[in-house]
Parts: C-alpha cells; sequence; structure tokens
C-alpha cells in the first residue's frame, strides 16, 4: 500500500513539476516579446529588465541570452554582453553570428587572439560569412600573419558576396605583397 501511495505521490509530483516548467518556459517567451520590442525602440534598460527576467524563467532560452547580450552590448556593458553571448551559445551552439559579435567587442578591447578564435569558429559554423572573413584578415594583418590574411581575402574574392567593394579586398591583398 506505501509503495503505490509512494509511486501516485511521485506521479502527481512529476505532474506539477512538468506543469510549472512549461509555465515558466511560455512567460519567459513572453518576456522576450516584451524585451524585443523594448529593444527595438531603443528603450535598453527595460529590454534588460524583461530578459533578465526572460532568462531567470528559462536559462536555456538562446534568444533571450542573445538578445540581452546585445542590450548590454547597446549600453556599453561589454563584458556583460559576452558573459550573455556564451549563455546563448551554451543554450544553442550552431551561432555563428553570436561568436561575431563575440568577436567584434574582443576587437574593441585590443582581446585579438580572442577575436581570432571566435572568428574561426563562426566561419567554421559558416564559410559564407563576409563580415567575419574580412576581420579576421584584418586582425591577420594586424598580428603580421600576412599569409593567413591573405587566404581570407581571397577566400572573399573567390565568394564574390554581392555588396562588398571587391577592388577594396584586392588592393588588401596588393598591399601585403
Amino acid at each position: 500500500m506505501a509503495a503505490v501511495v509512494t509511486i501516485v505521490l511521485l506521479g502527481v509530483f512529476f505532474l506539477l513539476s512538468k506543469t510549472n516548467n512549461e509555465k515558466a518556459i511560455t512567460e519567459s517567451k513572453e518576456k522576450v516579446s516584451v524585451g524585443l520590442s523594448s529593444y527595438s525602440k531603443g528603450n535598453f534598460d527595460k529590454a534588460i529588465s524583461e530578459l533578465k527576467r526572460a532568462v531567470k524563467l528559462d536559462p536555456k532560452n538562446a534568444q533571450a541570452q542573445r538578445t540581452l547580450g546585445q542590450s548590454y552590448e547597446a549600453t556599453g556593458e561589454l563584458d556583460k554582453a559576452v558573459k550573455s553571448y556564451k549563455a546563448s551559445l551554451a543554450a544553442k551552439s550552431n551561432q555563428s553570428e553570436v561568436l561575431y559579435k563575440i568577436a567584434i567587442i574582443y576587437k574593441s578591447q585590443a582581446k585579438l587572439d580572442e577575436a581570432v578564435t571566435e572568428l574561426e569558429k563562426s566561419i567554421k559554423l559558416n564559410g559564407q560569412f563576409v563580415g567575419a572573413r574580412l576581420m579576421l584578415g584584418d586582425i591577420y594583418v594586424h598580428q603580421g600573419q600576412k599569409k593567413k590574411a591573405k587566404k581570407q581575402y581571397q577566400t572573399l574574392i573567390k565568394m564574390k558576396p554581392f555588396g562588398l567593394d571587391l577592388d577594396m579586398v584586392k588592393q588588401k591583398i596588393a598591399e601585403l605583397n
């Protein structure tokens, strides 16, 4: 009899836990929606507030973490932005644009080796990522790694991406010779 009561109680506990988790995920999505709206209107403080609540409700919400990172970045809180971007990557690892955003922050902080690492990961996920290849080439030039820079620039020329000034890229290659 005691075993049956225990099993029934465990079942009830499981159902209540599952319902509470689903409710938290739904509330988190609602907070993300408000956060995104606030972010798009330039109200970054409200966006941060709503997105922090969303993350607290569902720490695995990659979109909440990513947008929180963008909001922190917009307010100049770059270390918090990186932390949020990394949490977004922990929830969903295949986000080449998030890796690129981290690289931009690292570059702005003169952490070029860290920027290179993030850019290489980004390009590994998306070999057609024009901005990541261009920035990586530029950092390689700054670091004196001409061969690596040239390779990135040559890849860009082969890709022929719309909107990229290929003459500028060719000039960069010419300056390396």
